[in-house]
């Protein structure tokens, strides 16, 4: 079913793998054969609409998805994942910590090995994990323009930005 056009379903580059389904069973046993452990709730008994596109690159993977219901997805992130766009009012959580809902213009930086849930509303989410050598490529150019490297935050919480900073759960 991976390569079945879905037109309509998602705004994806004609040669990206794409994947679409109602049927939450289906989409559970897609997103696992692919992208790992991970788990996801939807209501039963009403069409999810979802559809996923992957663009794997050599320095960049772009994964898109979309889906018409209510989502819980409980996930695994194995490397570095930039968040660029989520439905609007998403709730990321980690631990006891959760972000405020997500607005219009949040950005969520997820580092590696993060264990997170993330409620969403219908809608679409576009992610883009850079590679580690295009990781390592952003450290030399920071390094040559400022003469230092970058600091980072090895905390395992997530970096949100714009509205919607991250706060604690109370």
């Amino acid at each position: 079913m991976l390569s079945t056009p879905v037109d309509g379903h998602l705004s994806a580059l004609p040669w990206a793998s794409r994947f679409h389904s109602d049927d939450l069973d289906e989409v559970r046993a897609f997103v696992g054969d692919n992208d790992g452990r991970n788990s996801r709730g939807a209501p039963r008994g009403v069409p999810m609409g979802f559809s996923m596109y992957q663009l794997p690159g050599r320095r960049t993977n772009f994964l898109g998805t979309e889906s018409a219901v209510k989502q819980t997805v409980r996930g695994f992130i194995r490397g570095p994942v930039l968040h660029l766009s989520m439905p609007v009012g998403s709730v990321y959580r980690t631990g006891r910590r959760a972000s405020a809902p997500t607005g219009a213009s949040t950005v969520v930086i997820a580092p590696p090995g993060w264990e997170y849930t993330r409620v969403s509303p219908p809608g679409k989410l576009l992610l883009v994990g850079p590679t580690g050598r295009a990781l390592q490529d952003l450290s030399l150019i920071h390094i040559l323009s400022h003469g230092r490297p970058a600091r980072c935050d090895r905390s395992s919480r997530p970096c949100l930005a714009g509205r919607g900073a991250a706060k604690e759960a109370r």
